[in-house]
């Protein structure tokens, strides 16, 4: 459980990182309609396309949707057809390139529509790094119980703006 609650905690703060896309010169928030099943598929083509568009290497793309977006695209018959049979944690496949992963950590404004921020990119866009510094056992007061607790140092930075997207969806 303490190793889950790490990598969310990670997670979230990452996912805030969306808004860097928008120092990029052009802007590289990517404004859009309601998303359905029928045209989920089409919108990453879409993302694919602008992608191409600002040179990006194809190689590693990637787009970090909330789970509402990842059960459109499993409703979505031509994004079925196009998935192989196994897929890797995390991920629920890949549109046009973009490996699609999923994440409850997805950043959302607003209250009606709510916007959730779906950050794309590639690699060379975000660097992370973290360490656990410390770690020790303990026994709990009061009860006979263990314990242990650590010290986990994370941080991450966007590092080219042009290489990182927001792609603004509301169900």
């Amino acid at each position: 459980r303490a190793a889950y609650q790490l990598a969310e905690t990670a997670d979230r703060y990452v996912s805030g990182l969306y808004a860097g896309a928008s120092t990029a010169t052009p802007d590289n928030t990517i404004e859009t309609t309601q998303f359905t099943s029928t045209n989920v598929y089409d919108k990453f083509v879409d993302l694919s396309v602008v992608m191409d568009s600002a040179n990006l290497p194809e190689e590693g793309r990637y787009a970090v949707v909330p789970p509402w977006v990842a059960g459109l695209l499993q409703k979505n018959a031509t994004f079925l057809a196009a998935q192989p049979s196994t897929t890797l944690n995390g991920q629920v496949g890949s549109v046009a390139g973009i490996s699609i992963l999923k994440s409850n950590n997805v950043t959302t404004t607003g209250t009606s529509p709510v916007v959730s921020h779906i950050m794309a990119g590639v690699p060379g866009a975000v660097t992370y790094a973290e360490q656990i510094v410390n770690v020790e056992g303990l026994r709990l007061e009061g009860s006979f119980a263990d314990a242990v607790r650590g010290l986990h140092l994370y941080g991450a930075k966007v590092l080219d703006p042009v290489q990182l997207f927001d792609l603004q969806a509301n169900p």
